[in-house]
């Protein structure tokens, strides 16, 4: 039987989602929404879905913990091409909504009901699609995953052996030829010593659980009840739309790089500094995630090294603006730009990574114990993540054009709500994840409109 160890990244994240599974039922299963222009064929998608789970084990593995190891690590099936079967049998669902009288309202209800189904963490496979036949011939595909499998680079790079896969498969007679199968992630630390490896992870840990208390519950309508699900808003700014959002960015953001993610940041500072003093709650500060790959700053545009689609090679650093700066747009955007510059200088992401590793070498009972009682959790005010599509991103899907894309995901310690933007070519699209009913969906839309307005128009 072969079995891979969890990476530093997912070993985290894992132990993460069971502490807010177990606290709250709430899975941390982000998503990617494709729309394709023409009909995407149901048959086509679930052979293509058994060749990629045939051609990548990985995705058929489920999560044990054998008592040799006393450490979680993925296990995968000793017949692949069996469980590839079962898996694309059980991992795709279709509907055809083409003669829905509301495709739209039908498409959410769906969406929404979906996200909140729990994930079995005991098997595989961790891939799952959905498949929505819409009106006017599109289609809306949707891959599904759990955080701790892959990240969002990793989700793309997914799909695009998914569009490899409906390619392959569509030729007769053709078998999965099975990839090779990793027994180690990369390392991402190569080259440094030992008691540089300690200097980074003593460097991170010094700066965990400095976050404090939030004042995010004071503003939500119902922060005391039990959590009942994820609500999910979605925006999309095709070109003349963004073409204006990269205006106000050269002209509000410090220049440099990451122009366009520093100032959708600002933009979300900005809006949660408006939706307080809309409810008359003075918070003294706003702290958002900024996530960045490993190894690749968040203000360079460097070589990043090759990476699988499974595993989460991800850092982030925590920006914390005060009331004052938040109250004043360039005052925010200037605050962001300074951390983050101190972020990259002092090595944030590589100290990150370094404690990651040894933290993966706890017993996952004392992971558990350090996620359930709080000890590194932080209180934000709400997440955020940037990114651009990967150079592999599929630009089509069985021969259609992939004509729009939103990804997103939740956090799973409610109440929170995290938006998620993701530029694809001359356009970009925003999620807004939060969880019901500590957040409403009327104060999600606020929330939503807010952000729009800063990022259009910041003045």
């Amino acid at each position: 039987m072969t079995r891979i160890a969890l990476g530093a990244g997912d070993y985290c994240i894992y132990a993460q989602h069971r502490a807010g599974y177990a606290a709250f039922g709430a899975a941390n299963l982000p998503f990617a929404i494709l729309e394709v222009e023409g009909a995407l064929s149901p048959q086509r998608l679930r052979d293509a879905a058994e060749h990629l789970f045939s051609r990548h084990p990985v995705t058929l593995a489920r999560i044990a913990t054998p008592l040799t190891r006393l450490r979680p690590c993925w296990e995968l099936p000793a017949d692949v091409p069996g469980a590839a079967a079962r898996a694309a049998r059980e991992a795709v669902v279709c509907d055809d909504l083409s003669e829905a009288p509301d495709a739209q309202a039908k498409f959410d209800e769906l969406f929404a009901a979906r996200y909140t189904k729990a994930w079995n963490l005991a098997t595989g496979p961790q891939a799952r699609f959905e498949l929505y036949a819409l009106p006017e011939k599109r289609s809306r595909l949707v891959l599904r995953w759990p955080h701790y499998f892959t990240d969002a680079e990793g989700s793309q790079l997914l799909l695009a052996e998914l569009a490899r896969a409906m390619e392959e498969s569509s030729a007769a007679g053709a078998a999965a030829v099975r990839s090779p199968v990793e027994a180690r992630p990369p390392d991402l630390l190569a080259g440094a010593s030992f008691v540089d490896r300690m200097r980074l992870a003593r460097r991170a840990a010094t700066g965990q659980g400095q976050a404090g208390k939030s004042a995010l519950g004071s503003v939500l309508l119902a922060n005391d009840r039990a959590f009942e699900g994820f609500g999910v808003r979605r925006r999309l700014w095709k070109a003349q739309a963004f073409d204006r959002i990269r205006a106000q960015a050269r002209a509000h953001a410090p220049m440099g790089s990451a122009l366009h993610a520093r100032h959708a940041a600002a933009s979300v500072i900005r809006a949660l500094y408006r939706l307080f003093e809309e409810r008359g709650v003075a918070a003294r500060e706003f702290r958002i995630t900024f996530p960045v790959r490993v190894g690749a700053e968040p203000v360079s545009a460097g070589h990043v090294p090759a990476r699988p689609f499974a595993g989460n090679f991800l850092a982030a650093a925590v920006l914390c603006v005060s009331r004052r700066e938040a109250s004043h747009r360039a005052a925010a955007a200037e605050s962001i730009a300074r951390q983050l510059d101190g972020f990259v200088a002092e090595k944030g992401d590589l100290a990150q990574w370094a404690l990651l590793e040894k933290l993966a070498l706890l017993h996952h009972m004392t992971y558990d114990y350090i996620f359930r009682w709080g000890i590194v959790n932080n209180r934000y005010s709400s997440g955020f993540s940037y990114f651009a599509t990967h150079a592999q991103f599929p630009r089509r899907m069985a021969g259609l054009d992939v004509a729009r894309a939103w990804f997103g995901g939740p956090i799973t310690t409610p109440p929170a709500w995290n938006p998620v933007f993701s530029r694809i070519d001359n356009s970009l699209s925003m999620t807004l994840s939060y969880s019901r009913p500590a957040v409403s969906d009327a104060l999600a839309e606020r929330y939503v409109h807010l952000i729009e307005e800063e990022l259009l128009d910041p003045s």
